[in-house]
């Protein structure tokens, strides 16, 4: 069943905006096409960007004329022209558009049959994590077609999505006076309604705009509803088969190398990794976390328009002679009650030989996500930082420019870059990127705990806790707290040395011991 509070689409989601300066509207524009990329259900932006900034205009109203004043001329083609008088009628004496006969399930979702289908479990969940759906306007109709991937699901679908139920959906969008169709695709396994009359007379005839029928599709898609326990994991598996097998080429060169080194802080005395003709010349093992950014660009491109790791050794300089991909997949979505957790992992290989050559793993936190009767995955302890004195400490000096170097490695993120940009966020103005602070901790933890040997670095990983500004001094403090065969365990934190604010948490890492062999 659907919630009890039921919601307006029409006057929730319509947005009415006004600037005295043109230049505002820039800033404007930007903003919603910024929120508008995050891709947040039932977004549609129904401005029109010709017209929103003050331009010369003629001002027109309407006046009632007898209509056997104006004498209606026809054209044909043959050249001749006839007059034609068309007088006019009473709207009592126009007939009704003919309805279809609609199309409804023999039997609801609810009924005994639909019992025997699927097992009692039962979870509520928002319909868009097991229906797709596509929604449009034409005059004043609104037509939304539901569908799924799964054949069983499909069943539930025919079932459940009846006329009645998408009256319900709507909510208080829904008015006695409108009429709604329904037919059924099973070859596509998909539900189509026709709802007239919801945008009255349709387009300039409206004071309703045309995307709310855009918009209508999402808007019932979240709606959290009673499904399936058995469908709604399915599907969520299928999705993630899905992202597992989307690989993205990426290309990368050695000068690309040689920037992200430098933008991380890797001093002259570890020329190996600054220096493309040294004989020990190596890319620095967290380097691939950026490829998501840069992908195949070799040139800025535009970050809002377009709109994560432990290493092995063996990294190559180039990406020349090889088809590299970065690969995706989702390892397990838990619920935790109040969030959802995401956990996925990314790894770079060469599509052709099929060479893994680092594996990036990440964890997404969806707040208010949770609560859906999923599994809760595994439990894992926050780090205890030890009270000892710590066996190493790096210290990194940021500068105003660091984030504006560390962009050039694929990030071209305005909020790293732009004061005006970061302040609109709600910051104090642009901030490094965070994969920067987690980049400067990696490099200051090899070079302390692993000599700046990149065949060293098994693995790292650490939790963004807060942001940090270019100019902050990053202090990052490490301890060895045992070992794992010929690998010591490593546990490190990195704070801003003005504030004391810590910047990463819960960070670890595993690195080949000294003496052993390489």
């Amino acid at each position: 069943m659907i919630r009890a509070r039921k919601q307006l689409q029409r006057r929730s989601s319509a947005f009415f905006a006004q600037g005295t300066r043109a230049e505002a509207f820039d800033d404007f524009k930007r903003a919603v096409f910024y929120n508008g990329l995050q891709g947040f259900c039932g977004f549609h932006a129904g401005m029109d960007w010709r017209t929103m900034v003050p331009r010369p205009y003629v001002k027109y109203f309407p006046a009632l004329v007898q209509q056997d004043k104006v004498p209606m001329v026809v054209h044909f083609i043959d050249g001749k022209k006839d007059a034609v008088f068309i007088l006019a009628r009473d709207a009592k004496d126009c007939g009704q558009v003919p309805t279809q006969p609609t199309d409804e399930p023999k039997r609801a979702a609810s009924s005994s049959i639909m019992g025997k289908i699927f097992p009692p479990g039962m979870t509520r969940r928002p319909l868009r994590d097991l229906v797709l759906a596509r929604s449009g306007d034409k005059g004043g109709n609104a037509n939304i077609g539901f569908w799924v991937r799964d054949e069983s699901a499909y069943a539930w679908l025919q079932g459940y999505l009846t006329s009645q139920r998408v009256k319900e959906l709507l909510g208080d969008d829904w008015d006695a006076k409108y009429q709604i169709e329904r037919c059924e695709f099973v070859n596509l396994q998909a539900v189509h309604f026709v709802i007239k009359g919801i945008l009255q007379d349709g387009v300039s005839s409206s004071n309703v705009l045309d995307g709310f029928a855009k918009s209508m599709g999402e808007f019932v898609r979240a709606r959290v509803i009673e499904m399936p326990t058995e469908l709604v994991q399915k599907e969520a598996e299928r999705r993630g088969m899905l992202a597992a097998h989307a690989g993205r080429p990426k290309f990368y060169n050695r000068r690309d190398v040689l920037l992200f080194a430098n933008a991380i802080g890797v001093p002259k005395d570890s020329l190996h990794l600054l220096y493309e003709l040294h004989p020990a010349f190596a890319a620095f093992p967290t380097f691939p976390i950026n490829l998501a950014f840069k992908q195949t660009d070799q040139d800025i491109f535009d970050f809002i328009a377009r709109t994560t790791t432990g290493g092995v050794p063996g990294l190559p300089v180039s990406s020349d002679g090889l088809d590299l991909e970065v690969r995706g997949r989702v390892i397990g979505v838990y619920d935790k009650g109040g969030a959802m957790i995401l956990e996925a992992e990314q790894t770079l290989v060469d599509a052709n030989t099929g060479v893994e050559y680092t594996k990036m793993a990440s964890t997404a936190f969806g707040i208010g996500q949770g609560g859906y009767g999923g599994p809760r995955g595994p439990t894992k302890s926050a780090v205890s930082i030890p009270a000892t004195t710590p066996d190493a400490v790096h210290v990194y000096h940021t500068t105003e420019t660091t984030a504006l170097l560390y962009r050039l490695c694929g990030d071209y993120n305005p909020m790293h870059a732009d004061e005006e940009f970061g302040k609109r966020a709600g910051f104090q103005g642009s901030i490094l990127h965070g994969l920067g602070t987690w980049n400067i901790a990696a490099q200051g933890l090899l070079r302390e705990m692993g000599g700046s040997d990149p065949r060293r670095f098994k693995s790292f990983g650490a939790r963004f806790k807060s942001v940090v500004y270019p100019g902050d001094t990053l202090v990052t403090r490490m301890w060895r707290v045992g070992n794992e065969g010929n690998f010591d365990l490593i546990l490190f934190e990195t704070v801003v040395k003005e504030d004391g604010r810590v910047a990463l948490s819960n960070g670890f890492a595993k690195i080949l011991q000294r003496d052993a062999k390489l």
